[in-house]
């Protein structure tokens, strides 16, 4: 793009200098070796050039633009700023406008990037990058549909134009628009088959309508391209990671993203995922300490010495809150094992997991994470020596599988909430007492993937001789309303398990089956040690494993898994088969 504006500015240029007699013949020779310089990188050669010539012609309009240009270039955006400012109210042309908007874009100002850009459009709208900057500055002020917008009548305009069709399609799956993404993306490398970041693109879409086969083919196409770039075989390494049976596969892309840049962190802890997801703990845990650079990391207004496996005894270790709820259940089946290496353990925690933590960890100082996360006053008065993310636990107490233990149960809900549950649960009448859940994650956790409707479970809910209990942390009355209209089947539902961690602890504890698909409820009912089916995708998330019905974390979770991305058929079909056993072994007992 920068390179088609030169080359529009040098043409102007020529045009321009018989009629203002402001540059000379030699001032344009010097202004050629100059472009010349900026397109071989050299921009601080360039610099000089423009600099010298504002000696001469100060107010010249041309060169205030090329010595300002070029400061943006370098990076001083305050000083490119100014020069572009003069520029534009000496010689307002659209690549002024455009330029100007660009520093202001990466100064932060997204408002006055905003007015350039729309400006430079009302005077040449069919210049690309100022309608690509446009559409990139409504997106940073959550203004996706505008963005759209724009870039549909620059398509309008120049329909051949890869680079806008991507833009479009970016902005669309920002949107949801999966399908529509897919198409722009389709048609850009249609308009330039070699374009190695078009490929990427078209994979990212697929990847995301589960079409995984075609988006690996798609990133082999860019891979092809473009070998040298360790960003490509990052982006294939991931499709093969998540096409569950090849993580082997995914592993040897990271490791050739990772000869090209060694200090690549995103192929480096990508690989650790796919040990993890393997099993290879000893190999998987040193880079999974990666995400610590992550700038989500939560920052702790007082640091404090970071545990590397040194002797805990006599310790007070500081075990605090990353991730989310289910995350922080599974890594808390490590607390004991700090507790018996000799730490005093304090543990932070979500609000929710409070009172459980409290109950189930006697030995450990308990209490919820604060939104600054400062310690509360007793904490701060006892003191801390060590620190460690909850996370970070499993590096030490986790290496091998040999060192998941086959407990019974790290996690005790209360037990007068768990008798009223039963007694609850009783008075539905005979039969097993079976909660459920069908929807979990988000968007940006394939909550795709891991959910289905309620009405594709009816294998499971027609199981005769059982009782199903909503687990959902979210109101699906609608869902359950429309279910029963359509089918009689009824699904008890109470507000409460959705409102109070320690209602929905001790129902899941009086509970005689979970049956879910990969959520918080999974960890939640394996460290209670309550017997759970995970209805899992083709591709679950590392912890999940990628082969086998066990997960290490808590032995009495059975796994039934997709044999192909979207397949819940079968799995539907194993888990009524698996809930029909339990009933008939119930009544013959």
């Amino acid at each position: 793009m920068l390179g088609r504006l030169i080359d529009d500015l040098l043409n102007r240029l020529r045009r321009k200098a018989p009629h203002r007699g402001t540059l000379t013949s030699r001032d344009m020779d010097r202004i050629k070796s100059a472009l010349a310089l900026e397109r071989n990188g050299r921009i601080e050669d360039a610099e000089r050039i423009y600099r010298d010539l504002l000696v001469a012609r100060p107010e010249n309009g041309d060169v205030l633009h090329l010595a300002g240009n070029a400061a943006r270039l370098r990076g001083n955006f305050a000083e490119a700023i100014d020069l572009l400012q003069r520029a534009a109210a000496i010689e307002p042309g659209a690549e002024v406008h455009c330029h100007l908007a660009d520093a202001f874009a990466v100064r932060g100002d997204t408002e006055c990037a905003i007015k350039h850009y729309e400006r430079a459009l009302e005077l040449n709208d069919g210049l690309l990058p100022a309608s690509i900057g446009l559409g990139r500055a409504l997106g940073r002020l959550g203004r996706p549909d505008a963005a759209a917008n724009v870039y549909r009548r620059a398509i309008i305009l120049q329909s051949d134009m890869p680079d806008l069709h991507l833009a479009l399609g970016d902005v669309l799956r920002e949107l949801g628009r999966h399908d529509e993404a897919l198409s722009e993306y389709t048609q850009a490398v249609e308009l330039e088959p070699a374009h190695a970041d078009g490929h990427v693109h078209v994979g990212h879409a697929l990847s995301e309508l589960g079409r995984f086969e075609s988006a690996i083919a798609a990133y082999r196409r860019a891979v092809e391209l473009r070998p040298e770039v360790p960003e490509a075989h990052l982006h294939l390494g991931n499709a093969l990671l998540v096409d569950g049976c090849r993580a082997v596969e995914a592993a040897q892309e990271f490791m050739r993203a990772l000869d090209l840049r060694p200090d690549f962190t995103g192929a480096r802890f990508n690989l650790a995922m796919t040990y993890l997801a393997r099993g290879d703990y000893a190999r998987g845990w040193p880079d999974y300490e990666l995400r610590l650079q992550g700038p989500e990391w939560p920052r702790r207004p007082t640091e404090f010495a970071h545990w590397t496996g040194d002797s805990l005894a006599g310790k007070n270790l500081l075990v605090y809150s990353e991730q989310g709820l289910g995350d922080e259940i599974m890594f808390a089946s490590c607390i004991p094992d700090a507790i018996a290496a000799g730490a005093n353990c304090v543990v932070e925690c979500l609000p929710k997991l409070e009172m459980l933590f409290r109950r189930s960890f006697p030995q450990a100082t308990v209490y919820a994470v604060r939104p600054d996360r400062a310690l509360p006053e007793h904490v701060q008065a006892a003191g801390i020596d060590l620190q460690c993310p909850i996370g970070t636990l499993p590096v030490h107490f986790r290496r091998t599988k040999a060192g998941f233990p086959r407990h019974c149960g790290y996690l005790e809900a209360d037990a007068d909430l768990t008798a009223a549950w039963r007694a609850r649960l009783a008075a539905l009448g005979p039969g097993l007492k079976v909660g459920i859940s069908w929807q979990g994650g988000t968007q940006k956790t394939r909550r795709r993937a891991r959910s289905l409707p309620l009405a594709r479970w009816l294998p499971i809910l027609n199981v005769p001789d059982a009782h199903f209990v909503d687990l959902q942390y979210s109101d699906c009355g609608d869902e359950l309303r429309a279910l029963h209209a359509t089918t009689a089947i009824r699904v008890h539902s109470w507000e409460e398990v959705r409102t109070d961690y320690e209602q929905t602890a001790a129902l899941v504890s009086a509970l005689d089956l979970v049956v879910s698909v990969c959520t918080a409820v999974i960890h939640l009912g394996g460290a209670l040690a309550r017997p759970v089916c995970v209805m899992a995708p083709f591709s679950p998330e590392w912890r999940y494993g990628i082969a086998g019905e066990e997960m290490p974390w808590y032995p009495s979770v059975r796994v039934f898994r997709q044999s192909a991305f979207n397949e819940w058929d079968t799995v539907i079909e194993n888990v009524a088969q698996c809930l029909a056993d339990m009933t008939r072994s119930r009544v013959q007992s």
